[in-house]
């Protein structure tokens, strides 16, 4: 059920993105399966869990998710590049998200700040963020993970969308920060590496023990997943498929 979900999302997002000429589709489709592992456990319901895009620039794949999941129906998804700032959109567009982010770096404070008030208000729900391995060269990305360990957030889950590749190509020749799950580590987190692709590891680490501790998930991925012409190119951060390999793209992905 989960594979197939992720098919649907990056057709979704492949022909969404075309059609309007729009960017970004590298990042979604490398956090495809993430999202149809995580969507598939969270409670998205109004009063359960929390959801926060934090690497905002992918947003149309979280609202490919939502529609999959029957969240929100296929003429909210079509008109998701009509009318917002920079395509990335606030909550209200999106029922089951609480926030997507607009400057990188900012959805995981955000993300620390409903796990504290969900423990200082006694709630139940958990918080989940997904952030951009490129985002974490951001300062305030480490700032909230200084919190979340200080405050014992076990109640806060980070998925590392770690595709290794950013704006402006490889992470490493852009800004090497070494091993993140050290970083992550040295701020109190309980951290996984896993592969982002398998379905099995991910589902698996979402049910991590992490008491007193916030859990990150290092899901290591490939950027482009799933279209061969897109995998590891930095032309895809910025770039989407003309008619022409779109057409080629979603053969790729059916097959696949």
């Amino acid at each position: 059920m989960m594979k197939n979900l992720a098919m649907k999302i990056r057709k979704d997002v492949l022909i969404l993105t075309s059609k309007n000429k729009v960017g970004h589709i590298g990042s979604m489709l490398s956090m495809a399966d993430i999202l149809a592992v995580l969507f598939s456990k969270m409670d998205l319901s109004s009063g359960g869990d929390r959801f926060v895009l934090s690497k905002g620039h992918a947003g149309a794949v979280v609202a490919a998710a939502l529609m999959e999941k029957g969240i929100i129906d296929k003429k909210t998804f079509d008109s998701y590049y009509d009318n917002y700032h920079q395509k990335r959109p606030s909550s209200p567009f999106l029922p089951g998200v609480k926030y997507m982010s607009c400057s990188l770096g900012h959805g995981i404070g955000v993300a620390v700040g409903l796990a504290l008030a969900a423990k200082m208000d006694r709630k139940k729900h958990l918080v989940y963020a997904v952030v951009g391995n490129g985002e974490c060269n951001e300062g305030s990305v480490w700032e909230a993970m200084m919190a979340a360990g200080h405050y014992k957030l076990d109640n806060l889950i980070i998925i590392v969308d770690h595709n290794h590749m950013q704006a402006m190509g490889h992470s490493s020749e852009c800004m090497d920060m070494g091993c993140l799950e050290q970083k992550f580590e040295a701020f109190n987190a309980r951290v996984v590496s896993v592969d982002g692709h398998n379905f099995e590891h991910l589902t698996s680490a979402l049910s991590v023990k992490h008491e007193k501790q916030p859990l990150v998930i290092m899901a290591h991925t490939i950027k482009g997943k799933g279209v061969s012409f897109m995998e590891n190119n930095p032309d895809y951060h910025y770039g989407y498929a003309d008619k022409k390999q779109l057409k080629i793209a979603l053969g790729e992905v059916k097959k696949a």
